[in-house]
């Protein structure tokens, strides 16, 4: 009917003149057109259904000003017209919303509003159902979720949204319910309410915790049914009764769809369910003192006696003993060297005996003070194998190492996995507090730069990624700059490719990976010994850009911490759910770093918030319960702040922060009461174009260096040589490449570094720029020259392997 009106309108001239009309199909190719008589100016056709439900078609027409009316089809040419609305919208969707069986329809007026069929064709607006949303240019009505009802998907200035419908609500009737292995199936049962006359549908799955669905408990129905009228469904649960020493497991099941409605906020309702062991358990356990989890109830770490062991004996024990010094379990299998904030020279020695075979190595400290071992850069070595003997292994300490006593975890098995809580069937665990020195102490002022690279590194890291005791940098497109002593640095090739924002061992394998985006999907780049490395994506479809790795919700994994207020929990690292982590103001996080600030053993927030990077404010929000934020304006100086670092500047025991703005380095120094004086660092130069900032001791000399990073390259700013003074220099050093040809790979060092950029304002030493970049810059790649020679020549790069053989040897 809508083609006919089309046509209609083309063959008879102004549309608003013209009734609409329908054409009848005689069944041999001959058509009969019949106009509509309706008195309705510039009407046209809108959609086909039987309004009144007595079992004919009806037409529904919208005119020039988006008023709707509906006619009643009882005959070929006369219908009859009835009016729907005189003040709704272009953007109108018709569906049955109540599923009640006749046609209702959603209107955007100021919001979102609804029109209720009483089932004769008789639309009433409904007061109560208002959805604020303002910015709506086009609608459509569809079951999103599979729950059997129709729910409103919108698209507008803001984006696209969908709006679930809220009509029936279904809850389990318990929150909480507890089992021991080995008891009978329990039944779960869940409660419907709402408008109960048509059927409906929810969803069941296991969100997270320690126990696993199929291991610990039977399967579970992935949906529930509800007929016509039905309050409650139920269904049973088989609780395993497995052969292994456990401490309490629990596992959360959640209720209708996983994620989030993005309008109304409300989340899936929640089931606990709670398992004990019915299996004694005792063995060897750790000695670290409260908040670390030692004993049975906090889930500490237990081995059965037997198996490999760290030094001359086990201690085998009923329950962990906490004590304030963790020396009373008299641990002798590991010997730490002195550990300074920022130095990547930090030892151990470990004595590993009884191993059989070969067992494997996991080992933390908790640099942050905070009481657990759960940040991203706190586990030292992760299944590492070994046999009998004396081993040594080397670490760097974080530049925001919390400076003063600590506690560090080892575990020795036969088995790998382990995390620094839970059950293992052999081995040890010994517990050790360890003295964590400030770097010395200085006043956060810095020399002139040492020119590093002349490439421009982005926003990365600082970490040692071939695990040779020096700190490499590796920015966050891939690019690494592999520290190779007496100040040189060698580049090679992309480690991977997409965007990374931390790097981390996330498979529990060893070695370094990386965690960030690719093609807007959030995700892991696996160092598998092959480059670039692959990616696996955890979360599709996202927006995030900027990512932390933490254990947000202390269940001795990581997960990850999105800029837009987004945590995804890692369940088991076989799933991630992403959740709201609510309580913050603001629509997004910004720049953020997260450590324990007021060293209670939980982890705060730091943030730098804006609004289109023109308007800044400095938040701290303190974690005072767990989930639960307080927040605490710093400042609201009106500067952007890119990057962000934590680390004892001026060696006094607490961390402070280090934020690029555009303008300057700032540092907020820590006043111990949850304040922050702020201090604009001093350079006698600077380069406002500073992408990213990073603390830690590059010299080694016992005091936090500042490295930073921007189109302009590579710049190191060491500390003075004593406390209070920074004594300028300047020394500029361009990195040394490492030549792509067969066998052993060339470095050479480049010293003046000084290269013309394009005409494009592309820095020659951008290798991410010259790769990518490559075919839709290749008129302004074209050219360079050298800077200072006489003479000017150029030449033509015809690939990126050409470009930088030409670069080394100038």
């Amino acid at each position: 009917m809508k083609t006919g009106a089309d046509l209609t309108a083309r063959t008879a001239g102004d549309r608003s003149k013209q009734p609409p009309a329908w054409w009848e199909n005689n069944g041999l190719g001959a058509w009969g057109v019949h106009f509509l008589e309706t008195g309705i100016s510039g009407a046209i056709p809108w959609a086909i259904a039987d309004v009144d439900g007595d079992g004919d078609t009806d037409v529904i027409l919208r005119n020039i000003q988006c008023q709707l009316f509906w006619l009643e089809m009882e005959g070929q040419t006369n219908p009859v017209t009835h009016t729907i609305s005189t003040n709704s919208s272009c953007a109108t969707a018709f569906g049955d919303l109540e599923g009640d069986g006749d046609l209702d329809f959603v209107a955007p007026e100021q919001g979102l509003h609804f029109y209720v069929n009483d089932s004769h064709g008789n639309f009433t607006r409904r007061a109560d159902d208002t959805v604020s949303r303002r910015d709506v240019v086009d609608l459509v009505l569809a079951d999103v979720n599979g729950d059997l009802d129709l729910d409103i998907v919108t698209i507008g200035s803001t984006g696209l949204f969908w709006h679930e419908n809220k009509s029936t609500q279904h809850n389990f009737a318990d929150a909480q319910i507890t089992v021991t292995e080995g008891d009978l199936p329990i039944e779960i049962v869940i409660e419907r309410t709402g408008r109960l006359q048509y059927p409906s549908a929810v969803t069941i799955e296991g969100i997270y915790g320690n126990a696993h669905v199929g291991q610990d408990v039977g399967g579970l129905p992935h949906r529930v049914y509800f007929d016509a009228g039905e309050t409650t469904q139920s269904f049973t649960v088989d609780i395993v009764d497995d052969p292994w020493y456990e401490h309490e497991e629990t596992l959360t099941l959640g209720l209708t769809d996983l994620s989030l409605d993005t309008t109304s906020g409300q989340p899936p309702t929640y089931l606990q369910l709670i398992l004990h062991d019915n299996d004694p358990v005792g063995g060897d356990y750790g000695d670290a003192p409260f908040p670390y989890p030692t004993t049975n109830d906090q889930g500490g770490a237990v081995h059965l006696v037997q198996g490999p062991r760290l030094g001359s004996d086990w201690s085998a024990e009923s329950n962990g003993n906490p004590s304030a010094s963790a020396d009373t379990d008299g641990d002798d299998g590991v010997v730490f060297t002195q550990l300074v904030a920022g130095s990547a020279t930090a030892s151990m020695t470990v004595d590993v005996q009884n191993t059989g075979d070969l067992a494997y190595l996991t080992a933390w400290i908790d640099f942050d003070g905070d009481g657990t071992w759960n940040s991203n850069d706190e586990q030292l070595l992760t299944d590492w194998q070994v046999g009998n003997g004396i081993h040594n292994f080397q670490f760097a300490v974080p530049g925001a190492a919390r400076s003063g006593e600590t506690f560090a975890r080892i575990r020795i098995s036969s088995v790998g996995g382990l995390t620094f809580r839970g059950v293992a069937l052999d081995g040890e665990v010994e517990d050790y507090a360890v003295t964590v020195s400030p770097p010395r102490m200085t006043i956060g002022r810095f020399a002139d730069a040492e020119k590093i690279s002349s490439s421009w590194i982005l926003p990365g890291f600082t970490v040692d990624v071939d695990q040779d005791g020096d700190w490499d940098i590796v920015d966050s497109f891939g690019n690494w700059l592999e520290s190779v002593g007496n100040e040189e640095f060698a580049e090679h090739e992309l480690l991977f490719d997409g965007t990374a924002y931390h790097m981390v061992d996330w498979d529990r394998d060893g070695d370094l990976d990386a965690v960030g985006t690719h093609d807007r999907s959030v995700g892991w780049f696996e160092n598998d010994g092959t480059r670039p490395w692959r990616f696996h994506v955890l979360v599709p479809h996202t927006n995030t850009n900027s990512l932390d790795v933490t254990d947000w919700d202390g269940d001795a994994d990581l997960d990850i911490v999105s800029s837009d207020g987004t945590v995804i929990l890692n369940v088991d690292n076989r799933k991630f759910i992403p959740i709201s982590s609510s309580n913050h103001t603001g629509p997004y996080l910004g720049t953020f770093v997260e450590f324990d600030v007021d060293a209670d053993g939980d982890l705060d927030v730091f943030t730098f918030t804006s609004d289109l990077l023109v308007n800044s404010a400095q938040t701290l929000y303190e974690q005072v319960a767990p989930g639960d934020y307080h927040p605490i304006q710093i400042g609201n100086d009106a500067v952007a702040a890119t990057d962000v670092a934590t680390g004892d500047v001026d060696g006094d025991g607490d961390l402070d922060v280090i934020a690029t703005t555009s303008s300057d380095v700032r540092w907020y120094e820590n006043q111990g009461d949850r304040s922050f004086q702020v201090h604009a660092t001093e350079f006698s130069s600077f380069d406002f174009s500073i992408k990213s900032v990073y603390l830690l001791d590059f010299d080694g000399d016992g005091d936090l260096d500042l490295l930073r990073s921007g189109p302009s390259g590579v710049f190191l700013f060491r500390s003075a040589n004593h406390p209070g003074e920074f004594v300028d220099h300047r020394l500029e050093r361009s990195i040394a490449r490492i030549q792509q040809s067969t066998g052993t790979p060339r470095r050479r060092r480049i010293r003046g570094g000084h290269f013309a950029q394009s005409r494009g304002d592309y820095p020659w030493g951008h290798r991410s720029c010259c790769r990518r970049c490559a075919g839709r810059h290749r008129s302004n790649h074209s050219r360079f020259s050298q800077r200072g020679s006489r003479n000017k020549s150029r030449r033509r790069h015809r690939t990126t392997d050409r470009c930088w053989r030409l670069l080394a040897e100038r």
